[in-house]
């Protein structure tokens, strides 16, 4: 009888070593593998879908700065000015409402300032004149 139960407590022991192994390499290291499959597929989709919400949100700042750049109405009026047929004065005057008009346009703006012959004609912006007066002054110094 003893022998039977020493026989029975082998084959129980060995019964349990190969289902151990069979979830170990039939179930569990395939689970692993293909979560860790999916969790660098993911992560990889969230990085790729971050850098292009940072595209686009970089795309629309320059858009935003190019538009306010090339406006029309007061590039006629700065030609005017460097023609000498109006004062700087004059030239403020016009461009400081649709300067500021086209800032209030744009998201997130800090400061713009608009320079002709190193000479602010207009800005806006939420600290334009602090931030301009400090930036103008930094890129008149570059460029001389």
């Amino acid at each position: 009888m003893n022998r039977v139960f020493k026989k029975i407590n082998y084959v129980a022991f060995i019964t349990i070593i190969i289902l151990i192994l069979f979830f170990y390499y039939g179930v569990f290291a395939p689970l692993k593998s293909e979560l860790e499959t999916t969790l660098y597929k993911n992560f990889e989709s969230t990085v790729s879908i971050t850098e292009i919400n940072v595209e686009n949100k970089l795309s629309r700042f320059i858009e935003g700065s190019e538009s306010l750049s090339s406006r029309s109405m007061i590039r006629n009026e700065i030609q005017n000015y460097k023609s000498g047929n109006i004062s700087l004065l004059e030239l403020q005057n016009y461009t400081k409402d649709k300067y500021s008009d086209g800032v209030k346009v744009l998201d997130n703006i800090v400061s713009a300032s608009r320079v002709t012959d190193n000479r602010v004609i207009a800005s806006g912006g939420i600290n334009h004149y602090r931030i301009s007066l400090i930036w103008l002054n930094s890129i008149i110094r570059i460029l001389k």
